[in-house]
């Protein structure tokens, strides 16, 4: 084959008297380089179930053999990816590792010479859904798999859950949640809530859930609980979030209530390649003082809380951003905060993710900051398939003066969730169709799956 090799020629009778020789080799009798590629799975395991939630990551060995005219080259390397990318799904190494949030479907492990990705080849695995021809009721908790322990306070974190039969997924129904690992500073509501005080250690909570109807139907979960490791490596520069708009230039804080107000404010640290530093700790303040304003420590890591107390006019302050390890590397921000406005509102929606046949929910608070007048608002759900309203349903409520008031809303989502996008938003008004005035932005959730 064609290459570059040496030769030691000695003499028998005293080895240490030696020459080596370098030779090019051009091809030899007329032999090319002819490189292949291949990945071998086991047969075996090229279909398989799903894990389910209760049952450990499955891990599915593979192998790249790279070849140059039939023989193994162990001196080429190879450049290896899944195709499609999913949820649940990665490679690690030489393993394909699925857990329980993958989804059925067939997935290519892709691998390409290093050097010339021309020098290609895939090997298919196909993902079932376990409970897909089990005509038994199945459930699923919808869950982050870690929680960072707050700095402060307590965090509430809302769990949720699915229903499926035959791998469709089914209306909802009462199910009992409990927490299986007592862990000090951890509780779990009746309704799946799980609180995290800043008093809790790291470890792991495992949550389960039965059906109300069939106690024999149950499905548990883990949760890491984890603590934010401190860097002392010093950042390049700041990203402070949680204004009206973070990317103007003009940086905003609009307050809600005359009485007073909490704005949370999130800081990141980069380097200099504008990569995330994690655990680097800065400090927030006001770098001359305004009568009404004050910034705390907020509840979780790098988190800033600044009170606005009885804001009756605009308010100019200027914050000020530094790392705790060298008063030099620091940023200031000028902001407006902004007095309340007549009506505000704020609103979010009761679920991270659409679910089929789902009553999807949608809570408002709205505050009416007139003095005398009561206020007449409606919260209006929008449903869309692509460009076209296939659902709206709507909320409306009186806001007396100088009162604040919670509600909410909800709309049923169809059992086909292709190309569905809901929004929701405020407005004055006393219907849908005589709402005027939106107050504050929509959100918007759509259908990622």
């Amino acid at each position: 084959m064609a290459g570059r090799v040496s030769v030691d020629v000695s003499l028998v009778n005293n080895p240490s008297v030696k020459n080596t020789i370098n030779l090019t080799l051009s091809g030899g009798s007329g032999v090319q380089d002819n490189y292949s590629i291949q990945v071998k799975i086991d047969s075996s395991m090229t279909t398989v179930n799903i894990p389910r939630q209760a049952e450990p990551d499955l891990s599915i060995p593979f192998m790249v053999l790279i070849r140059n005219n039939g023989i193994i080259d162990d001196s080429k390397t190879a450049n290896v990816s899944l195709s499609p990318v999913g949820e649940g799904i990665r490679i690690e190494k030489n393993n394909i590792i699925i857990t329980s949030n993958a989804k059925a479907g067939k997935y290519n492990v892709v691998a390409k010479l290093s050097d010339n990705p021309n020098v290609n080849h895939s090997a298919t695995i196909t993902l079932k859904d376990p409970n897909a021809d089990s005509n038994i009721k199945a459930l699923y908790i919808v869950a982050p798999d870690e929680i960072v322990i707050p700095q402060r306070s307590s965090f509430l974190t809302p769990l949720n859950y699915r229903v499926s039969l035959n791998g469709e997924t089914l209306d909802k129904e009462p199910v009992t949640w409990e927490l299986l690992t007592p862990k000090d500073g951890v509780t779990l509501s009746r309704i799946g809530e799980l609180t995290i005080d800043s008093t809790t250690t790291p470890g792991e909570v495992w949550i389960r859930i039965r059906l109300d109807s069939d106690n024999a139907i149950t499905t548990t979960k883990r949760i890491k609980i984890l603590s934010l490791q401190s860097s002392s490596e010093l950042p390049d520069k700041f990203i402070v979030t949680g204004f009206v708009n973070d990317n103007a230039n003009n940086k905003e804080l609009q307050t809600t209530n005359m009485s007073g107000n909490k704005m949370t404010l999130k800081v990141k640290t980069l380097n200099e390649l504008d990569e995330e530093i994690f655990g680097s700790a800065v400090k927030m303040y006001l770098k001359s003082d305004v009568d009404g304003v004050t910034i705390r420590d907020g509840t979780f890591f790098n988190s800033f809380d600044v009170y606005a107390n009885g804001i009756l006019t605009n308010k100019e302050v200027v914050l000020v951003v530094e790392s705790i390890y060298s008063e030099s590397i620091k940023t200031e921000i000028p902001c407006i905060i902004k007095r309340p406005l007549t009506l505000n509102s704020y609103i979010t929606f009761e679920k991270s993710e659409l679910i089929k046949k789902d009553t999807f929910g949608v809570k408002a608070i709205v505050a009416n900051n007139d003095l005398k007048n009561k206020k007449n608002v409606v919260l209006v759900i929008a449903m869309y398939k692509k460009n076209k309203l296939v659902g709206l349903e709507s909320v409306s409520e009186v806001i007396d003066a100088k009162k604040t008031k919670e509600f909410r809303g909800k709309i049923i989502l169809p059992s086909d969730l292709q190309d569905i996008t809901v929004k929701a938003f405020i407005c004055e008004g006393n219907s849908e169709f005589t709402a005027g005035k939106i107050l504050g932005n929509p959100i918007i959730m759509k259908n990622n799956k």
